[in-house]
């Protein structure tokens, strides 16, 4: 039997039906007896043709699903690394004094889960910043800068995915 545009039709129909799918309405539809839908379905490998069709539309979706994450992914690492950089900017040139170190602990985290790396915390303490001396303070904040700079595979990592935009201000 040779696939006319009729069968071609009901197929398509049969498809479109999706979980409701059966021979009776595409009978009805088409204005011919079920066995005739039957004899089309196996001739033209109906249920084959679904299977490959929903396969392909599948790994479509799934391909569009990925872009997007990563899309999303980089953009959220951006917007981190931003406010990682600022932040440490700040702290360097003594424009802000943190509440607590865990806020840089949890940016670099973040950013580290983000990067799909170990996110180990940074500094184990939630000490705020009013119960250190001066000298602990600097020391903590001398602890976190080392953490995130002493990793330089990590570092060339970041610096060769994100080169463009991976600056360090020399005025820090």
């Amino acid at each position: 039997m040779i696939e006319t545009l009729k069968h071609k039709e009901a197929y398509e129909f049969y498809y479109t039906l999706g979980d409701k799918r059966s021979y009776l309405l595409v009978a009805r539809q088409f204005t011919v007896s079920t066995t005739s839908v039957k004899k089309w379905a196996v001739a033209f490998n109906w249920q084959r043709r679904i299977l490959e069709r929903d396969r392909e539309l599948g790994q479509r979706l799934e391909k569009v699903t990925n872009k997007s994450i990563v899309e999303e992914k980089a953009r959220l690492l951006s917007v981190v690394k931003g406010s990682l950089n600022k932040f440490i900017e700040r702290l360097k040139s003594g424009a802000i004094v943190p509440n607590s170190i865990a806020d840089l602990d949890r940016l670099v985290k973040l950013y580290l889960l983000l990067l799909e790396q170990n996110a180990e915390p940074v500094i184990s303490t939630e000490k705020r910043i009013e119960e250190m001396t001066p000298e602990e303070q600097q020391q903590r904040i001398r602890e976190i800068l080392s953490k995130i700079i002493r990793d330089k595979n990590l570092l060339d990592q970041v610096m060769n995915q994100y080169n463009d935009d991976w600056k360090p201000n020399s005025s820090v």
